[in-house]
């Protein structure tokens, strides 16, 4: 198991390595902790994945080109606070795991995009996730779109920033107000 109270990095390169860690990555503080895993072959397996469970907020990344699997649960742990997944800005498919270094946001994580747009991620099919995190100025100019008027990003938690465009339809999970579609018209939730 890991524990991290500080920032930190794990970056696993070369090629044809497996990294193993059988317990659960848990970040413990209010810190970005970043896990890389480049080269053809290079695995990371996790038993689970983790946040502590208090309100701090926490920033999780998993990127790379290589391959993760975590066996375990992603989760943080009971808290309103999500873990992050970061675009890794190689697929166009937002709902691939491969456009997500391995594991793609699902229902408990945020997706977070920390560099400037390279491919802009596709919706193929609805999904629900915590919040999108343009994570820093440098992340910009993504154009986030659905396969048709029916695929649907569901956010429930945090909002979004930065100068990016969502061309999907949103809808703020246990909202009944105001809903604004992908052409920015008004209409009841």
């Amino acid at each position: 198991a890991i524990s991290n109270a500080g920032n930190r990095t794990i970056t696993l390169s070369g090629s044809g390595s497996t990294l193993t860690f059988g317990g659960t990555m848990t970040n413990t503080s209010s810190a970005i902790q970043t896990t890389t895993v480049d080269g053809a072959g290079n695995t990371l397996v996790l038993g689970g994945y983790a946040l502590s469970s208090n309100a701090t907020s926490r920033i999780d990344i998993i990127n790379g080109s290589g391959n993760v699997n975590i066996t375990g649960a992603i989760t943080n742990g009971g808290t309103a606070t999500a873990s992050g997944l970061t675009y890794s800005g190689t697929g166009t498919d937002f709902n691939s795991a491969a456009s997500w270094g391995g594991t793609a946001p699902g229902a408990a994580d945020a997706a977070v995009f920390n560099t400037a747009e390279v491919t802009n991620p596709n919706l193929s099919a609805s999904i629900t996730i915590q919040g999108l995190n343009f994570s820093t100025t440098a992340s910009s100019g993504y154009d986030l779109t659905s396969s048709s008027a029916s695929i649907k990003l569901t956010l429930t938690n945090t909002g979004t920033g930065a100068t990016s465009a969502i061309n999907a339809e949103l809808w703020r999970s246990g909202y009944s107000g105001r809903c604004f579609d992908n052409f920015f018209r008004q209409r009841n939730a």
